[in-house]
């Protein structure tokens, strides 16, 4: 963090800050999704890195340039897979954009996962490649509305190597973050389906946002079979067996709150206590037993599901939960227990499980 006992912003300067979104969303030029791309992932970063305080946020580029390659990993596939090379849909209005082109080079040397490329010692080079294009376009463009420039996310330089966002526009990022998300998302759906070259291959077009933001299920399918023995082939919320068909893959930070597949916020779970959590966040017992997990097993997780293609560490999925916990005591939100049982309220001290060291 960047500054000290800076106040959070006031009611009326989160508004201000959100109707600026939305102003940038709708009167913004876009020749590209970069700024779509470029807005989400530092919203993201302020949910993993920052915390809710008025204070300024430094994320370096190369971490900035690693969440963008994240962001653009899944729509680098065909959506007609038939079609290969020539179904993988432009995100410029003129040709292909450059950064899909540094992840298709990627893909080209071998790595069918994120987690692979991550891996692959073309990966430092990628990422140099696009926090030099993130520099060039849209970290100098983004804030442009209307033809004025309004500085109001991040200062207008980069400096040694990291984009500084200025005071309160963390807190705001993290306050609004699912209304940012699906802003961004529509817009970007929007910008795909206007680009002509994409719309001989949109035909008649199914869920496009699945395609572009989902996981798909045989990547989940994977995870399930990995899983189920580390928790001994039970449920992970009510302890009851799981058989071999009838049970899920669930997002123990609920999807909808936080749309982004890390490694260890999966769990399994039996296919009525899924659907019955739904969009809830999970009450206190089960949240222990989720950071008492990461905590003994996160490393040995992580590990094997680098291998399907999902990747993620311990510390970034317990400053996500913190995050949603947060949100959720301060919007009085209920807490899912299980199966037949009334939601519970959200205790104050619950957040004291997200105590960190540093």
């Amino acid at each position: 963090m960047i500054g000290t006992h800076c106040p959070t912003p006031s009611a009326q300067e989160q508004l201000q800050f959100l109707q600026r979104i939305q102003q940038l969303l709708n009167d913004s030029s876009f020749t590209s999704t970069y700024k779509f791309a470029l807005l989400l992932a530092i919203t993201e970063l302020s949910v993993e890195m920052g915390q809710d305080s008025g204070e300024s946020l430094a994320i370096p580029i190369c971490i900035l340039a690693e969440k963008t390659i994240e962001l653009y990993w899944q729509q680098t596939l065909p959506y007609l897979p038939e079609q290969a090379d020539q179904g993988i849909f432009w995100q410029n209005t003129s040709k292909q954009a450059a950064i899909i082109n540094s992840v298709l080079a990627l893909r080209a040397v071998g790595c069918h996962t994120l987690a692979q490329a991550r891996m692959h010692p073309q990966w430092s080079q990628t990422v140099r490649q696009v926090g030099d294009t993130l520099k060039k376009m849209p970290i100098q463009y983004l804030q442009n509305i209307n033809g004025q420039h309004i500085p109001f996310i991040y200062q207008p330089k980069v400096q040694q190597g990291q984009l500084i966002l200025q005071q309160g526009a963390m807190y705001c990022l993290r306050q609004f973050q699912g209304i940012i998300q699906q802003l961004v998302r529509q817009k970007w759906i929007g910008f795909i389906q206007k680009v002509a070259v994409n719309q001989v291959m949109l035909g008649e077009q199914h869920d496009l946002e699945a395609f572009l933001f989902g996981t798909s299920r045989a990547a989940l399918a994977q995870v399930e079979k990995i899983l189920k023995p580390i928790q001994n082939h039970r449920c992970f919320f009510c302890e009851g067996k799981l058989q071999e068909k009838g049970s899920a893959v669930d997002h123990f930070i609920p999807w909808s709150r936080y749309p982004r597949d890390t490694a260890l916020n999966f769990v399994v779970a039996h296919g009525s206590c899924n659907g019955d959590k739904s969009d809830l966040l999970a009450a206190e017992r089960h949240l222990v037993n989720w950071l008492g997990r990461n905590q003994q097993e996160g490393a040995e997780i992580s590990g094997f599901l680098q291998t399907v293609g999902f990747y993620g560490d311990a510390d970034t999925s317990k400053r996500v939960a913190h995050w949603a916990y947060q949100q959720a005591y301060q919007q009085d939100a209920r807490l899912w227990v299980k199966i037949g049982s009334h939601h519970e309220q959200i205790p104050k001290h619950i957040l004291k499980f997200f105590e960190y060291d540093n």
